[in-house]
């Protein structure tokens, strides 16, 4: 029971990270900053946003983020 409760509770963090993440993207679309790394404005790679389209920082940043743990 449990593990069950743990798994569903991960899930719902999980989605409520992805649908904040979600909303971001769309407002930095209605902003025009979409595809613009929110820490450094640098453009993010396109392959990236077409990977993750709700992706808020470019290489280098998410990068040093994680390095950071950050993320």
């Amino acid at each position: 029971m449990d593990c069950d409760r743990n798994l569903m509770l991960q899930r719902l963090e999980w989605m409520s990270l992805l649908t904040r993440q979600v909303f971001e993207a769309l407002e930095r679309i209605d902003n025009g900053t979409y595809g613009l790394c929110v820490r450094c404005g640098h453009s993010i790679a396109v392959k990236c946003l077409a990977a993750l389209p709700w992706v808020a920082f470019c290489t280098t940043c998410h990068e040093e983020q994680a390095d950071a743990g950050l993320m």
